[in-house]
């Protein structure tokens, strides 16, 4: 018995570092496809973000977020542009990447406690932790380049490529969770 335990043990922790490694592997694939929408062209990293916290849960979002974040700061190209190294966190970008574990968990808790299957909620929630990645980014941003040019350059012209991503979050999300019951 003690044993078949310990398997169980040994099987779940594999299964979460392959879903862990799958996950981080996702957010780096996601970092590289550029949607070219005006005024900025953005990337699908951070619906990526959200779409696994969602989706895995917060404890499992977290895991992927930092394991990503570990990655690139290790070298690993894993940021835009197939780039990775320490400078991605500390330049101006920096603020955005080190605001995904925090998205990561707040969305993930929200999701599994209180979105359901309910687009609005999950408009909502995806709306949060966009939020908190272009806050966290801009408030970093704007310790380089002052505030007014971090609001102009680093959160304005994200708004609407955010808001189509909450809205496919919105589409996506209730409906995965319907047919994973």
């Amino acid at each position: 018995m003690n044993s078949l335990v310990h398997s169980n043990q040994m099987i779940k922790s594999i299964y979460y570092v392959f879903v862990t490694l799958f996950g981080s592997l996702l957010l780096a694939a996601s970092a590289q496809i550029d949607v070219p929408l005006w005024p900025v062209p953005v990337n699908l990293e951070t619906f990526a973000v959200l779409f696994l916290a969602m989706t895995y849960g917060w404890r499992l979002g977290l895991a992927v977020t930092l394991t990503y974040l570990a990655e690139g700061a290790m070298g690993l190209p894993v940021f835009f542009g197939f780039s990775g190294g320490l400078a991605h966190l500390l330049g101006p970008t920096g603020g955005y990447l080190l605001a995904f574990p925090l998205a990561a968990v707040l969305t993930g808790w929200l999701t599994q406690t209180w979105v359901a299957k309910s687009r609005i909620k999950a408009f909502v929630v995806a709306v949060l932790g966009l939020s908190i990645i272009l806050m966290g980014g801009t408030a970093y941003l704007s310790l380089l380049v002052g505030f007014p040019k971090a609001y102009w350059l680093g959160m304005l012209p994200f708004f609407l490529g955010e808001t189509l991503k909450a809205i496919m979050l919105a589409v996506m999300i209730p409906s995965l969770r319907r047919h994973a019951r």
